[in-house]
Formats: C-alpha cells, structure tokens, sequence
C-alpha cells in the first residue's frame, strides 16, 4: 500500500498494489487500485442506554444525558426514588426514615442544644420509651438552653417508663403531685383546697382539712343539741337552756373533742353527753353523762373500743353499776 500526501494530480490518494510473488524485478508488472479518501456519508444507528439521548448524525453531533439521570452538579428533583444506605457529609449510612426524620419539623433547636446528644449512649429500645408521646414542638422547646451533659443525660439509660407515664407530665396543673399509687403506677394527686393539709396512713397520701391534724374552734353552741365532731373545740353557751351533746357514733384512738362552759352557767343549765353507742370512760352507752360546774372544760379523747372517751382531767365520781337497759344520769363536780 502507497499512500500519496503531496503533488498536486495524486494527493491524498491510496493505492493499493498487487504482487506476483514468482515475478522478476524489472520485468514483471505490478497492478494498484487507487482509493481516494472521503470525509462524506452518514452515521445511521448510534446505540444509547438509559439517560443518553442519541439519534442520526451526519457530520456533527450530540449525545446528551436527559432529564431522568442526576449529575454532580446540577439540580433534580427525585419522585418515588428509593435511595439505598444514603451518606450524608460522612460515610455513615442514613437509617432513618422520612416519618422519623419528620419528627423534627418545628423544633427550633440549635445544633450546639443538638450536639448534645453526642456521646448518648442509650440504646434504641431506650429511645424507642418516646414512640406515642404525644408532646408538641412547643413542649419539647422547653429543653432550648438546656445545658446538661451527655453524662447527665444518660442517667435515663434503663428508665421503664411507658409513653402513658411520661405524658402526665403535660400540663401538669399548677399546685398538683405525681406520686405512685396502689398499683405501683404514676398518677396525679391534684391539689387541694385552701388550708388543707397533705397527710399520710402510712400507704397511701390524701388531702385533709386542717381539723384533721389539729383542733378547730367551732363558734358559740347556744341550741339545746349539739352534734360534735371528732378535732373540734366547742364553746357551750347555757345561758338560756340545758345542751344535749351527741358524740360521734364511730371513733379512732386519739380522736379529741373539747367542750368549754362558754358564759360559765353550767351550774345552772348543764350539759348532757350522749356518746351514741361508744363507751365513755369504760361504761357503755347505758349511761348519759351530765356535767354542772359553772367554768368547767372537758377535754376527753377516745382510747379504743374498751374504754372509749376518756376526760383527761379525772376531777370525776365513779359512776354506779345499773342494769344495761336503763339510763343513768351521772354528775361530774
């Protein structure tokens, strides 16, 4: 093969020669084809894969990559495209899903309040305590400014707590108490009223009125009957007549009740105990109690089913035996 690149009659040509391999030098004729070079003619079939747009070309062309295919640098906005193991910024592969990631719509916490979370190392069943809490964005911001260390935070590694328990905390009313009650679960002891005290059987807790814990003083008695309660002081006022006092009809050890001659006329117009079935100093209720000095205060307090109410002054007569189905009056001097 000759290939010609000068001259003017040849150029640019080829040829393409023929040998007899048996012919002598000089003598034997060598036979060529000439081939002239063209840049002219069509490309017809460009084979493209998916994302690559090709076609026809017949001296210039394009392939370019379409609309369905993400570069590098360039914008795209993926529709019902699964991603699979994401990195985001590091080779750590993102796990959470858009509903998890969701979850921090609204939450205007600062990436340093964020990068608190650092070295947390509570377990996913351990955060997982959070699913159906039903706090807003606005509650859980109260934690914006909260300086507490990883170290702090992780004291709530092994908390039980359910969802249900924690969120009795929302909105909590002012004044209220969690406390756990005979089920062993958290519930609320919303407060009490005004004067109430917070007492204790030794089980559980209960508001109380302050009588409870101490006597009240009752105003003036000037009726003729008067029913008492257990914790109250009363001034007994018998100017004008005789007062019948009824006692309650069930009792606890300690329980203490006061009467106090009021305009000191008890030596004129007495008093009457009823003590409603309980015993009274350890006689049963066979007997009605009369007290007529004039100034007198009685102070008795219950000891139990045997003795009953007990005065605690002892400036009293012993009281005589009686048949059970008769009443006796007694007077105290």
């Amino acid at each position: 093969m000759i290939v010609i690149n000068q001259g003017s009659a040849n150029d640019n040509k080829i040829f393409l020669c023929t040998t007899d391999s048996d012919g002598s030098l000089g003598s034997t004729s060598i036979t060529y084809t000439v081939v002239t070079p063209s840049n002219s003619g069509t490309v017809t079939s460009i084979a493209t894969g998916t994302g690559i747009d090709g076609g026809t070309i017949t001296s210039t062309g394009t392939l370019s990559i379409d609309s369905t295919v993400a570069t590098l640098t360039g914008t795209q906005t993926f529709t019902n495209k699964t991603l699979t193991s994401p990195k985001i910024n590091e080779d750590v592969a993102v796990t959470s899903t858009a509903t998890e990631l969701n979850i921090l719509d609204g939450v205007t916490s600062t990436t340093a309040e964020l990068n608190i979370l650092d070295g947390v190392t509570s377990t996913t069943a351990e955060l997982n305590i959070l699913d159906g809490v039903t706090s807003t964005a606005a509650e859980l911001n109260i934690l914006d400014g909260v300086t507490s260390t990883a170290a702090e935070l992780n004291i709530l590694d092994g908390v039980t707590s359910t969802a249900t328990e924690l969120n009795k905390l929302d909105a909590l009313s002012r004044g209220s108490i969690i406390y756990g009650n005979a089920s062993a679960a958290t519930t609320i002891l919303t407060k009490g009223t005004a004067n109430q005290l917070l007492t204790s059987d030794g089980t559980d807790i209960a508001w109380q009125d302050a009588a409870a814990s101490g006597l009240e003083w009752q105003t003036i008695i000037t009726g003729s009957t008067l029913t008492a309660v257990a914790g109250r002081a009363y001034w007994i006022n018998t100017t004008s007549n005789t007062c019948t006092i009824t006692l309650p009809s069930s009792a606890s050890n300690g329980d203490q009740i006061i009467l106090a001659d009021y305009a000191r006329t008890w030596g004129t117009n007495k008093i009457i105990i009823d003590s409603n079935g309980l015993n009274y100093q350890g006689e049963d209720d066979t007997f009605n109690v009369e007290y007529g000095i004039n100034g007198q205060t009685i102070n008795i307090v219950y000891s139990g089913a045997t003795n009953g109410w007990i005065p605690l002054d002892d400036d009293v007569t012993e009281a005589p035996v009686v048949p059970p189905t008769q009443k006796l009056f007694l007077v105290w001097k």
